[in-house]
């Protein structure tokens, strides 16, 4: 069976991907089309050549993921039904579904709606998300035993104030890691690692500060104790599997996974004192 995935866009859920696609995998013979990320996320998944496939499973939930293997034979996907405008499907989602031959329902956890999909094809799915970097990977000079901060969403719905508070507060030393163009928001800091590069690093990191962003599923699947703070996100639902959850303030909404929002981030409201709790936690 030759097997087509479509992996995931961002990095979070790519890596949570990973099992699903290590277990599709296992069944076939697999080709992955991946953002440029992809390549080193997905390294040590056996993959073969581009070719025609039977099926493709596709992670993504858009119609432009969907509509870019119709030609495939069996199509499989997720068939949200909840999205609706006065109780009508909205027209995204009814095309999408029309364009999948197969469709999973969502389960409670992202990682678990992956499995789903990876099931829909014979395929298991073992164990949590991991990554291993190797000797030959990029160097970075990062003091052992440092914390990791991620500041990430300095702007935004999930900006968090404290990082700067919590840095002064550690008695280890600190590095702030930021994506290509992001503010690390402190020093010293390592901006626009490469994932091998990333992973590497990791490997002298004694816990992992982060918003629920990629860089968070990231450290976990390298092994990394990790801290996840959570505002508008729910561990429940996307947080990294084994990872510490800090959630603040539920004003009723969460989780909402907005862009904006309008009563003033009350979710984001986490004080220092429970994340530095957290901390010590993750590296009991």
């Amino acid at each position: 069976m030759r097997i087509l995935a479509l992996a995931p866009r961002h990095l979070g859920d790519g890596v949570m991907a990973l099992p699903a696609l290590a277990g599709l995998a296992r069944h076939g013979d697999l080709t992955i089309r991946a953002p440029s990320w992809g390549a080193a996320l997905y390294r040590d998944i056996p993959t073969v050549s581009p070719g025609p496939a039977d099926v493709a499973v596709i992670f993504p939930p858009s119609v432009r993921a969907a509509w870019s293997v119709r030609a495939v034979p069996r199509r499989i996907g997720v068939g949200r039904v909840d999205r609706t405008i006065r109780g009508v499907p909205r027209w995204d989602v009814a095309i999408r579904r029309a364009l999948l031959t197969d469709r999973v329902e969502e389960a409670t956890h992202q990682a678990e709606t992956y499995a789903r999909l990876a099931a829909a094809v014979g395929a298991t799915a073992i164990g949590p998300p991991t990554w291993t970097a190797r000797d030959d990977d990029p160097s970075v000079e990062v003091p052992g035993g440092h914390i990791g901060l991620n500041p990430a969403c300095q702007v935004g719905i999930r900006a968090w104030g404290g990082w700067g508070e919590l840095a002064a507060a550690l008695s280890l030393p600190v590095v702030y890691y930021a994506g290509p163009g992001e503010d690390p928001g402190g020093s010293p800091s390592r901006v626009g690692l490469s994932i091998p590069a990333f992973g590497r690093a990791l490997r002298r990191c004694a816990v992992f500060v982060s918003s629920d962003t990629g860089p968070a599923h990231f450290a976990r699947a390298c092994g990394v104790p990790t801290v996840v703070l959570h505002g508008p996100t729910a561990a429940a639902r996307t947080g990294p599997t084994g990872a510490v959850p800090v959630e603040g303030p539920d004003p009723g909404c969460r989780p909402c996974y907005g862009k904006a929002c309008g009563i003033g981030r009350i979710c984001m409201s986490i004080p220092v004192s429970e994340v530095l709790a957290a901390i010590a936690r993750a590296s009991a």
